[in-house]
C-alpha cells in the first residue's frame, strides 16, 4: 500500500500490512469523509521515538511536554485547535527490540482527516528490562513422587510478569544431587524469557525418606514425692516405650527429653516428656507423655485481604486487617480504607435478611498520586441455628397439667436474628406407657430462624401415679349374732375415689379369730383400694361374730294325769341359732302323797345349753290325781314313803 509523502524532506514509504488487520491506539481515525485540504495539518516528530514497549508510543506521541522531541502535533487551521493524533499499527505482538513504522493520522471535530493521509512513522523499540520471575519455594517430598511439575502441582512452578505485554516463555532444567541413601536434591532452575531477556532463579527440590517411625508413647501417670520431697522419673516407674517400629530402619530406638515445670503447690510439678524416635534418614516422631509430680497470626498482607464468607455474627472489623502496600519508588506507602457497601448477592436472589455482600474497597496512594485499589467481597450468610434451651426436665402426677404453660416453655437466642421473631414450635410424643395414667412425654422443641436455621431439643416430662386413693367411708366396726350374714354385701364396702380419672378397684381379705366358743369369732376384714397404677391404700373393718341367744325348746305343756298313766319322759325337741344339737341336761322331782292318795306333782326339768353357754329351761309339772271305782278298792299301788 503507498501514501503520498507531502512532509518536506521525506519520501514515498511503503508498508506491508501484517495479519490484515489494523490496532488502534487512543482515538479511533474514521475519516468518513475521507481526506480533506480543511483537515488538520501534522507535524512530525523531531527524532525518532524510542520506546521500552509498543504500547507506550500513544503516551509518548502526545505528550505536550515542552521539549519532548517525540511530540506529534495536529493543528486544524480552521477551527485554529490542535487535535488529537491517532496512532495506526499493524506491528506484530513480538515487537520488543529493532525498528518499527507506525501509522498516524489526525482527525479534526468535523470527522475531516488530514488532507495528507496517514504518514509512517519511525519508531524505535527498545526493551531491555527482563521479566521478574518468582521461584516456587523450595519443597520436599516423598521419593516416590514425581518431580514433573506438570505432574506433581506439589512440585511448584515459577510464575513471571514482564514490562511489556509480550509475552513470556518459562522453562526449567534439573541439576541432581544424590546426597546419600535417604536424600536426593534437585537445583531447578527455572528461567523467564521475553524478547531476548531473561531472568533466572533456582528452586530447591529434595526427594527424602519422609515416614518417620511409629511407636507407642506410655501413658500419662501421676507419681508422688517421697519423704524427702523427691520423686523418681525412671521409665520402670512412669513407663518406656517398647514397641518401636520404621519401615526402613530396624534400629529405632525412641529416647525422651523432659521438660519441667512447677506445679500449683510445693514440690508439685508437672513433667512434660518428649518421646523422640527417628529413622537413618531424619525422619522423626515425637509424642508428648505427662508425668503429674502430685502434682498460634492472619498473614501479613500485602494487598487486599482475600474474599471471605463469615457468619452474619461474625463480621470482622475492617481495623482487625493489616493491609500492607509496598512501592517501588516510595517506601511511605500507607494504605487507606476507602468504603464499605452493602449489595444484594447475586449468587444468592433469594436470600434472607441476614444474607448479603459487604464490599470493602481499599485504597493506597503514593507520593506520584499514583492510585491503586483492591477490593475484599465478604459474603455474609447465616447458617447458625438458634441456640435453643429447653425447660427442665420434670415428674408430675398424672392429675397436674401437662401443657408447656404449666410445665415451660423452650427460649432461642439466635446469632442474627432477634429473639422476638424466632418460631418456636412444640411436637409432643407419648412413650413408655406403664399404666393409664403412667407415661412419658417427650416435648421436642424447635427454634427456627429468620433464614430457616433450625435447632431443637427435648424436654422430658414424666407423668407418674403416686398418689394413693382417698377411702371416704370405711364400713364401721359392728357386733352381730353368729346366725346373721357376714359378707360385705350386708356389712358395708367401702367408699373411695382417686385423684386420677379412671375407676379404683375394691377388694377385701378376712382374718378370722376364734372366740371364746364354737361360734363366737372375730373377724378383720381389710378393704384394699387401688388404682390402677399400682397405688393401694387399706382400712379394717372388725366384725364380732357373738352367740348370745339361747337355744329355743318346744317345751311339753303341764298336765294331769292318773296315777296309774304318767307318761314317760321325752326330751323335747328344742332349735338354736347357731349350734344344731345343743346339751340337754334333764331333772325330775316327784312330790306324790305317800298318805296312801296317790295325788301330788311330778316335776319335769329340762336345761338345754348350747356351745356358748347359752341356756334355757324347760319345766313340765304333771299333777297325779286318783279315780275311784268302787269304793274299798284302790287302783293305785301303796307306795311307801
Amino acid at each position: 500500500m503507498k501514501y503520498p509523502q507531502t512532509i518536506p524532506g521525506k519520501f514515498w514509504i511503503i508498508l506491508t500490512i501484517l495479519f490484515g488487520q489494523i490496532s488502534l491506539f487512543g482515538q479511533v481515525c474514521d475519516c468518513p469523509n475521507g481526506n480533506n485540504p480543511s483537515g488538520p495539518i501534522i507535524t512530525a516528530p523531531s527524532e525518532t521515538p524510542v520506546v521500552s514497549c509498543f504500547e507506550d508510543l500513544e503516551d509518548v506521541i502526545n505528550d505536550v511536554t515542552p521539549g519532548n522531541p517525540y511530540y506529534v502535533s495536529a493543528f486544524d487551521a480552521e477551527d485554529f485547535a490542535f487535535v488529537h493524533v491517532c496512532v495506526l499499527s499493524m506491528a506484530p505482538a513480538n515487537n520488543c527490540v529493532g525498528t518499527i513504522m507506525v501509522l498516524v493520522d489526525a482527525q479534526d471535530s468535523d470527522g475531516n482527516c488530514s488532507d495528507m493521509g496517514p504518514f509512517m512513522l519511525e519508531v524505535t523499540i527498545n526493551d531491555m528490562t527482563p521479566p521478574e520471575i518468582t521461584c516456587p519455594p523450595a519443597v520436599t517430598i516423598d521419593c516416590s513422587e514425581s518431580v514433573d511439575p506438570n505432574v506433581n502441582i506439589d512440585a511448584g512452578i515459577a510464575t513471571a510478569i514482564d514490562n511489556c505485554s509480550g509475552d513470556v516463555t518459562i522453562s526449567y532444567s534439573d541439576d541432581t544431587l544424590s546426597m546419600n541413601g535417604c536424600s536426593t536434591v534437585i537445583d531447578r532452575t527455572w528461567r523467564a524469557e521475553d524478547c531476548g531477556n531473561s531472568a533466572e532463579c533456582v528452586q530447591t527440590i529434595t526427594q527424602t525418606d519422609q515416614t518417620p517411625p511409629d511407636f507407642t508413647v506410655p501413658d500419662d501417670i501421676t507419681i508422688y514425692v517421697d519423704v524427702n520431697c523427691a520423686y523418681n522419673a525412671d521409665t520402670m516407674f512412669t513407663g518406656d516405650v517398647l514397641d518401636e517400629s520404621d519401615d526402613c530402619d530396624m534400629s529405632v530406638e525412641a529416647t525422651f527429653l523432659d521438660a519441667v515445670e512447677p506445679g500449683l503447690c510445693s514440690g508439685s510439678s508437672t513433667i512434660t516428656r518428649t518421646w523422640t524416635a527417628q529413622d537413618d534418614c531424619g525422619n522423626s516422631n515425637q509424642q508428648i507423655q505427662t508425668i503429674s509430680v502430685l502434682d498460634n497470626i492472619p498473614p501479613v498482607l500485602t494487598g487486599c485481604p482475600v474474599d471471605a464468607t463469615v457468619e452474619c455474627h461474625l463480621i470482622p472489623d475492617v481495623n482487625t486487617y493489616d493491609v500492607n502496600y509496598t512501592d517501588n519508588c516510595d517506601m511511605t506507602v500507607i494504605p487507606v480504607f476507602g468504603d464499605e457497601e452493602i449489595i444484594p448477592d447475586p449468587l444468592n436472589p433469594d436470600a434472607c435478611v441476614n444474607e448479603f455482600l459487604i464490599q470493602r474497597t481499599w485504597t493506597a496512594i503514593d507520593n506520584c498520586n499514583n492510585v491503586s485499589s483492591c477490593v475484599q467481597v465478604l459474603r455474609v450468610v447465616d447458617t447458625t441455628a438458634p441456640e435453643i434451651t429447653c425447660p427442665s426436665d420434670v415428674t408430675i402426677e398424672c392429675d397436674d397439667d401437662e401443657s408447656s404453660a404449666s410445665q415451660g416453655m423452650a427460649t432461642a437466642t439466635d446469632n442474627c436474628t432477634d429473639p422476638l421473631v424466632i418460631t418456636i414450635d412444640e411436637f409432643d410424643q407419648i412413650t413408655g406407657v406403664t399404666c393409664t395414667n403412667g407415661y412419658t412425654i417427650t416435648r421436642t422443641w424447635t427454634a427456627t430462624d429468620e433464614c430457616d436455621n433450625a435447632s431443637s431439643c427435648a424436654q422430658t416430662i414424666l407423668v407418674e401415679d403416686t398418689t394413693i386413693p382417698t377411702i371416704t367411708l370405711c364400713p364401721p366396726s359392728v357386733v352381730i349374732e353368729c346366725d346373721q350374714d357376714t359378707s360385705a354385701i350386708a356389712q358395708g364396702i367401702v367408699d373411695a375415689f382417686d385423684n386420677c380419672a379412671d375407676p379404683v378397684s375394691i377388694s377385701w381379705m378376712n382374718t378370722v379369730t376364734a372366740g371364746a366358743c364354737e361360734h363366737a369369732y372375730t373377724i378383720e376384714r381389710v378393704f384394699t383400694v387401688a388404682d390402677n397404677c399400682g397405688n393401694s391404700t387399706t382400712c379394717l373393718q372388725t366384725i364380732d361374730v357373738e352367740d348370745t341367744t339361747p337355744p329355743d325348746p318346744d317345751c311339753p305343756a303341764d298336765e294331769t294325769v292318773e296315777c296309774d298313766d304318767i307318761p314317760v319322759s321325752i326330751t323335747p325337741d328344742v332349735t338354736d341359732n347357731c349350734d344344731a344339737g345343743p346339751a340337754v341336761l334333764f331333772d325330775e322331782v316327784s312330790l306324790l302323797d305317800g298318805c296312801g292318795n296317790y295325788t301330788g306333782t311330778i316335776t319335769r326339768t329340762w336345761t338345754f345349753t348350747d356351745d356358748c353357754g347359752n341356756a334355757a329351761t324347760c319345766v313340765q309339772v304333771l299333777q297325779s290325781k286318783t279315780t275311784w271305782t268302787r269304793p274299798g278298792v284302790r287302783p293305785c299301788p301303796l307306795m311307801w314313803l
